[in-house]
């Protein structure tokens, strides 16, 4: 279990609080634990040596994202791993923002991608700071940088240390990191098979969104959306407001459903789970009808509606890190997208009539800005899977995205 200092996490920690950790064996580096005086590769001349020390740096995180999640602390002084002095880290004109992102630098390499850790600067009256790094323990393990293939090692927190993973403890986390992904799919899967078996409810075309926390498939990790909402804890029906479901909610077996308040409005059904999934299903039969045109531009901003107000909302309930966005079509199979026949001779159609769109995986614990920015990937990827191909405001977000020098290249 992660320490906490006075009640608190440590990345969030005043100086004071962190003078109970020194000469305080309860303290002690383990499981969850690392102290460093500083960033050791930082000291080094550039060359042979502060690679090497940036590969221990690289380790050291991976090694925690291997086990149970931890924290590294830098800037404290230690003997025998009891914390001995607070000494801090200097931090070139107290630029933080400069400093984590140089840092989350340092990390790129990291397979299968960079761990989800979170900084903390705690300043001190010295002027410097303490450095704290969480790694947060995810379903994407293992994690491990290959400096040298014919030296390959994976590395784990164990004690006060980091040791090598076996053989069969690499094949239990390769098999569950399968098992999350196999999991999602299949969760999306049978959702839409229940509506497109069940066609009363919302309809042939429809479009299914659902945001899906790691820890869904965890049964100790639920939640009692009912009491939560009743409770007034979390307006769970504003995430829904787009789609007019964020007035009429009902308690069902696995937590909350919502819908439209009058029957003139476009059919939709939510869901807010138990599980910590929240769900969004909206009729297109209506907006799509005789003309055979999806208006993807209307349909997108009730998409990124929904999407941006769970990143805003559910922060506070989501505490697993990452959850997957999985965005859905069903039933839109010849259906016209982009029409640019006077400049291009172009028709855009669905080709399919099932399209799931590979999920994006939002980092809870980062700021805003990155889940807006991955869901413009998720943009992307629904108006390619779509046929959209001329349209202005598809150059627009390629540019944004990946930009002109990149699309040369």
């Amino acid at each position: 279990m992660l320490p906490l200092i006075n009640g608190k996490e440590l990345i969030s920690c005043a100086e004071d609080d962190f003078k109970v950790i020194v000469d305080n064996p309860d303290y002690r580096e383990s499981d969850y634990i690392d102290y460093k005086l500083n960033f050791s590769f930082l000291e080094c001349e550039k060359g042979k040596e502060r690679e090497q020390k940036k590969v221990e740096f690289k380790c050291d995180v991976c090694s925690f994202a291997n086990a149970d999640g931890g924290y590294l602390i830098y800037g404290i002084s230690d003997i025998n791993g009891c914390a001995l002095s607070i000494e801090g880290i200097e931090i070139p004109n107290n630029n933080t923002d400069r400093f984590e992102l140089a840092r989350r630098n340092d990390l790129a390499g990291i397979q299968p991608k960079v761990p989800n850790v979170k900084f903390g600067f705690i300043p001190l009256k010295n002027g410097k700071y303490i450095v704290v790094i969480r790694i947060i323990r995810d379903s994407f393990a293992p994690y491990y940088y290959l400096e040298d293939e014919k030296n390959y090692r994976i590395y784990k927190r164990v004690g006060n240390g980091k040791k090598t993973i076996s053989y069969n403890e690499l094949k239990l986390m390769f098999n569950q990191s399968i098992s999350l992904e196999k999991a999602v799919n299949d969760y999306v899967e049978g959702r839409i098979n229940h509506y497109r078996f069940n066609d009363d409810l919302i309809g042939d075309q429809f479009v299914h969104v659902a945001i899906i926390p790691e820890s869904f498939i965890d049964s100790n990790r639920k939640y009692n959306v009912f009491l939560l909402d009743r409770n007034k804890t979390v307006d769970f029906g504003s995430v829904f407001n787009s789609v007019n479901c964020n007035h009429i909610s009902i308690p069902c077996v696995d937590g909350m459903r919502f819908v439209p308040e009058c029957e003139d409005l476009d059919y939709a059904e939510c869901y807010v789970k138990n599980s910590g999934i929240v769900e969004m299903s909206l009729s297109l039969v209506n907006h799509i009808g005789r003309n055979n045109f999806l208006p993807w531009e209307w349909l997108w901003k009730r998409i990124n509606d929904v999407c941006l107000r769970y990143i805003n909302m559910f922060k506070t309930l989501s505490s697993s890190g990452r959850c997957f966005v999985c965005l859905s079509l069903v039933g839109c199979k010849g259906v016209e997208t982009d029409n640019d026949d006077y400049i291009n001779d172009y028709i855009g159609r669905i080709d399919r009539d099932v399209i799931i769109c590979d999920p994006i995986v939002l980092n809870m614990n980062s700021d805003n800005s990155e889940g807006y920015y991955l869901l413009k990937k998720l943009k992307l990827s629904f108006l390619l899977s779509i046929g959209v191909k001329y349209s202005k405001e598809l150059n627009a977000l390629i540019n944004e995205l990946y930009g002109k020098e990149r699309q040369e290249g």
